[in-house]
């Protein structure tokens, strides 16, 4: 069983799974738990031996000398005697993640979580993948975040949603990051200079509200 979690950047999709990953329930329910995220460097023996490294259940050495068919032999032992759940985080190499899931076919109630912009081609067939698309709040449900967090007046809210367009990681930025009047004033007009330049305007905060936000 698989499932794929889409959406926009910023839209929540590793948010939503880490909250998942992390519950004491989660941890209950599977004895053996992967998060891998992706980069443009990642091979099928990158993911394989990182796969096996976060399985507290195998201690083995030399995994980085193995080939890929002993790397998978090990996995595939593992699959039939432990519950997995295996992440794959900000994907997009397809061919991967099926070589991935081709190894699960036989395993019993693991999961592998995907998260990407966009939908993984699939084929019709594989019911077995389960598809949660992620969209942009509505924008009352927008207002009613920035509402309940009275730091900005009605014009500095009118400003922020309308560069947030829904988005709920630039929402809780702003959130986050809006401690007083005056960083509501840094905020309101950081959005106005750099538009969605998201990165620019924290760089523009004040220090104490960009390290209250980070910590």
């Amino acid at each position: 069983m698989a499932a794929q979690v889409t959406g926009e950047e910023g839209i929540g999709k590793t948010a939503l799974v880490r909250s998942v990953y992390d519950r004491s329930k989660t941890e209950h329910s599977f004895s053996c738990r992967a998060w891998i995220s992706s980069s443009k460097s990642m091979t099928q023996q990158h993911m394989l031996v990182e796969l096996i490294k976060q399985n507290p259940e195998l201690v083995l050495k030399n995994l980085d000398r193995m080939g890929i068919e002993d790397l998978r032999s090990i996995l595939v032992g593992s699959l039939t005697e432990y519950r997995h759940l295996i992440v794959l985080d900000d994907w997009k190499d397809f061919e991967l993640v099926m070589k991935l899931l081709h190894l699960f076919r036989d395993s019993q109630g693991s999961r592998v979580i995907v998260t990407s912009l966009e939908d993984l081609p699939f084929p019709p067939v594989a019911t077995w993948v389960y598809h949660l698309p992620l969209k942009p709040l509505k924008n009352e449900d927008s207002k009613t975040f920035l509402r309940k967090s009275k730091i900005v007046d009605e014009n500095g809210a009118r400003e922020i949603l309308k560069k947030c367009a829904g988005s709920p990681l630039q929402l809780i930025l702003c959130r986050g990051l809006v401690m007083d009047t005056d960083a509501g004033s840094s905020i309101v007009k950081c959005v106005n200079v750099h538009g969605s330049d998201w990165n620019k305007a924290v760089m523009h905060l004040t220090w104490h509200t960009r390290n209250c936000h980070h910590g």
